[in-house]
């Protein structure tokens, strides 16, 4: 049976309704990637639509482009095909009109779905045809349930996530927080900041969620957040106050002003600095859970245990790795069902699978499938699962394409506010699929929500390296000149050779010797280890390079300044 062909205004509405769902941004190159192959179909020119014209109209390719070479338009169109299967099972599963992307084709289809009915026109149908029975949704078309087959395991996924998160999970005894409204101002905006930050605390793994209804994890302690708008010199501000649960005492408090035609993005963006700094693991939360006494002293070693195993992947505290092993070890052998120690052993036996850190590497590589098992039949979506199945991808050989783009696409959809996941998949999709670009934009949004972490600094400083963009670099050797890390030492250095800042060419050379590296060869050998993906490691070889072995070991003297008493 032929299925109907939709009006062209049928279709532009169907794409007003789909950019405005929230799944996709409207500035997004989602959205001016699908407005782009819509307008074309509808205007007669789908058979223009090609990998090489879209790179140059939609991603501002060159006229050099090279669809061999260049996977972009592949990448950003699997991605939208996964989104719109996503809109069309879930937000716009009863719309009528349906725009469908076919694996293997940029040309949109456009069909009238037999049996899906508007949500505004459900009360009115009198029809009585192939309608469901009351209390059952309606039933989806055959060409639907094909287009939607590749999604269906992320789909329940995402389900499941969302009814696990909107219960407060005690199965890891931790601290729990209310998110409060004060102040009279801007009510709906202030509304849907408190939902927004509601839940983009439940994806930090060391706090749990409640409210005045819900009962706080047994012997931990609690605290509440309050927010407000308010009005200073003309100006909205957003304003943030952490307490104790019945304390007055403010323990953190921070402002962040608004434009004046505050956009989505922009709130977003604070919700996410906000939730970030009182729930990340070195933040407030945590950390004053950490320092207090607990009612349960068993659920504070318990949690004391998990602190210091994301402090050592965070901040590669060696001393914690054995202690932190085995109390983990010791949880999940008693049956713990919290996703995030599974995770977090998988990460363990991740490193030492791959020879980074020492252990039977055949007995960690069967641990890291184990655990990983484990802790993804508990929460799919917690963190330190979502980060191990992106390490995994990437690292096969060749990257596990389909698998980084699944697990991107619950990132960006589900979990955008999160700085860790979208460092991973930064990573991921810049040394597992050579998406230096996109993975540069995702780096700089992570180090935009956290303000400092050299982990993620790292990340967005080699990524815009590896992207050849010399320039940019030239503003992150800037901030971080004076960083003592010989892993954004060794990036000072080649971008102050490249752009010729003797000084700062001093300064790195001195802080890589003060960490062993002081000589060429050491340093080189540092890259080869640290920045392996050629990308990366070949352009700061080439610029190290250039650097005499002699100037290695011992960094030039500065010229001393002598300074003359002032004459009379």
């Amino acid at each position: 049976m032929d299925f109907e062909s939709p009006s062209s205004q049928a279709v532009e509405r169907a794409l007003g309704k789909i950019v405005a769902s929230g799944l996709i941004s409207p500035e997004s190159r989602q959205a001016m990637l699908l407005t782009k192959i819509v307008t074309e179909e509808l205007a007669g020119r789908g058979d223009r639509l090609k990998s090489y014209s879209l790179a140059i109209d939609v991603f501002g390719q060159g006229d050099d482009f090279d669809p061999a070479t260049n996977s972009i338009v592949r990448v950003e169109m699997h991605r939208l095909r996964r989104t719109l299967g996503l809109y069309n099972a879930t937000l716009g599963r009863r719309e009528k009109v349906k725009i469908i992307l076919t694996s293997g084709s940029y040309r949109p289809k456009f069909e009238i779905a037999e049996d899906a009915v508007p949500i505004d026109a459900e009360a009115g149908d009198k029809s009585g045809g192939d309608r469901a029975p009351p209390g059952r949704p309606p039933r989806m078309g055959g060409r639907a349930i094909a287009a939607l087959t590749s999604l269906v395991m992320v789909l329940v996924a995402l389900a499941f996530w969302r009814i696990e998160k909107t219960m407060p999970d005690c199965s890891l005894p931790r601290p729990s927080l209310e998110v409060a409204t004060g102040g009279a101002r801007s009510s709906d905006q202030i509304t849907l900041i408190r939902a927004q930050l509601s839940s983009t605390l439940g994806l930090y793994p060391l706090v749990v969620g409640v409210d005045r209804n819900t009962k706080p994890c047994a012997g931990a302690p609690g605290y509440l957040a309050t927010i407000k708008v308010l009005k200073i010199n003309n100006s909205d501000i957003v304003s943030a106050e952490l307490t104790r649960r019945n304390s007055s005492e403010v323990i953190w408090s921070e402002n962040y002003p608004l434009s004046r035609e505050v956009t989505a993005p922009e709130l977003d963006l604070v919700v996410a600095k906000i939730a970030y700094r009182l729930a990340n693991e070195d933040r407030m939360i945590p950390l004053d859970a950490y320092a207090t006494d607990w009612k349960n002293a068993e659920a504070k070693r318990q949690f004391t245990c998990i602190m210091d195993a994301h402090f050592l992947f965070q901040a590669e505290y060696e001393e914690l790795r054995q202690p932190a092993l085995d109390c983990l070890t010791k949880i999940a052998d008693a049956g713990s069902k919290h996703a995030d120690v599974y995770g977090l052993l998988a990460a363990f036996h991740y490193y030492i699978a791959h020879d980074f850190w020492p252990g039977d590497v055949a007995e960690s590589r069967a641990k890291f499938e184990e655990y990983l098992a484990k802790g993804s039949k508990i929460d799919p979506m917690n963190r330190e699962i979502l980060i191990n199945n992106l390490r995994e991808a990437r690292d096969q050989k060749p990257p596990a394409t389909e698998e980084i783009l699944r697990v991107g696409t619950i990132i960006q959809t589900m979990a955008s506010a999160d700085p860790h996941l979208l460092n991973q998949l930064s990573r991921s999709l810049g040394i597992g699929l050579g998406e230096w670009g996109e993975a540069t934009k995702l780096s700089e949004r992570a180090f935009e929500i956290v303000g400092e972490s050299h982990l993620i600094a790292t990340t967005v400083y080699s990524t815009v390296i590896a992207s050849g963009d010399w320039e940019r670099a030239r503003a992150f050797m800037n901030k971080f000149k004076y960083a003592d890390m010989e892993t954004i030492a060794v990036l000072n250095l080649a971008v102050a050779i490249h752009l010729d800042f003797p000084d700062i060419r001093r300064e790195s050379i001195s802080t890589l010797a003060n960490f062993g590296l002081d000589s060429r060869q050491k340093v080189e050998d540092f890259v080869n280890v640290y920045y392996l993906h050629p990308s990366i490691g070949e352009p700061l070889l080439a610029e190290i390079r250039k650097v005499p072995p002699q100037e290695f070991t011992k960094p030039p003297a500065v010229p001393e300044v002598v300074v003359k008493p002032p004459t009379e």
